[in-house]
């Protein structure tokens, strides 16, 4: 928060609006999965456009689509299998398509181009600055070469054909909740700590993809992908009460699995992973 004296122009404070509390002192669940709730509420209720997600096989799309499921909103499902993994995508659109819309889009060499196109000649030139502070891996690819982009990019342009404009997105999670990896294991280079979460928290925070890098590399995807069909996403894994509720869990629940909350989360509500 910048305070400034229009009078002289002049910065006359800067101060914080929220601040994270790094003490790691819970042993459940309980309360990221009421926070969680709250942030598919607040995003989900009181608008008069249609929402939309895009699901997969992963943990994130398929937490957003059963609270979503769970809080009776009504909205649709855009699917690529790709290489999802086909059993617990059936599985899923079984149990979501009693309540929600779904589609399956193909995704041939034809489509790819029409999105690649798209982003060159619709989008100004964005490009990515991924790192790790961990191991000093840099990459910085163009938004046009992301994979995640281009199917981003299929997905709106089917929803904004169906006058969807609202887009809630999984974006977040991998950043806050694993650094792209568990146990010290770095599943991507671009990992800083592996997904291996300290004892002391002051330690590591905030790590690289927390504010920038990854984290601030894909909003900047979702948002000029989404914005150049005039839709807007929205974001519950970086509510900042979603957020906290993950900091504030034990470094011990946390490192207990991958995405521990969520995979506890799917686990009690027996939804296919």
């Amino acid at each position: 928060m910048l305070e400034f004296n229009l009078d002289t122009g002049r910065m006359q404070q800067k101060d914080s609006l929220f601040r994270f509390d790094l003490e790691q002192h819970k042993t459940h669940f309980d309360d990221w999965r009421n926070a969680f709730s709250s942030a598919i509420r607040k995003r989900s209720e009181n608008t008069r456009e249609q929402i939309f997600i895009g699901l997969s096989s992963g943990y994130d799309s398929g937490a957003i689509s059963l609270e979503l499921t769970t809080q009776n909103v009504n909205f649709k499902s855009f699917s690529i299998y790709g290489i999802e993994d086909h059993a617990v995508m059936d599985q899923r659109i079984k149990i979501i398509a009693q309540h929600a819309e779904t589609d399956i889009l193909e995704s041939n060499d034809l489509d790819i181009a029409w999105a690649r196109g798209h982003i060159q000649q619709d989008i100004e030139p964005v490009q990515f600055d991924i790192f790790s502070t961990g191991t000093g891996h840099v990459e910085r690819p163009y938004l046009y070469e992301d994979g995640g982009a281009l199917g981003l990019t299929l997905i709106c342009r089917s929803a904004k054909a169906e006058g969807r404009k609202i887009y809630i997105s999984g974006q977040g999670a991998d950043e806050i909740m694993a650094d792209y990896g568990h146990g010290g294991k770095r599943f991507y280079r671009h990992s800083n700590f592996g997904g291996l979460f300290p004892e002391d928290l002051k330690e590591i925070f905030p790590w690289a993809s927390f504010y920038g890098s990854s984290q601030a590399s894909y909003l900047a995807k979702e948002e000029y992908v989404a914005g150049s069909f005039g839709i807007e996403t929205r974001y519950p894994f970086l509510d900042k009460h979603v957020v906290q509720e993950f900091l504030s869990l034990s470094h011990l629940v946390k490192n207990s699995h991958y995405k521990a909350p969520l995979r506890h989360y799917l686990g009690n509500k027996q939804f296919p992973t």
